[in-house]
């Protein structure tokens, strides 16, 4: 199937092949794509969102306090 779905997932993957994640994330993304990743992210793997979101974030917010 050739849905848009599809399509954005293809030019996603491109696009972050082209410049590495880091720089696809800080570039290439907005605030609802990101959100998108990361809800998509605790739907189909909760524990490595777990690991890669929730543990960083505490890690974070550990260094600010």
């Amino acid at each position: 199937m050739n849905t848009h779905w599809d399509n954005e997932l293809h030019s996603n993957r491109h696009k972050m092949g082209l410049v590495g994640p880091s720089a696809f994330t800080e570039k290439c993304l907005d605030a609802n794509q990101l959100n998108w990743f990361i809800q998509s992210m605790d739907v189909f793997f909760p524990k490595l969102k777990a690991i890669f979101v929730d543990q960083r974030d505490e890690d974070l917010f550990k260094q600010i306090e």
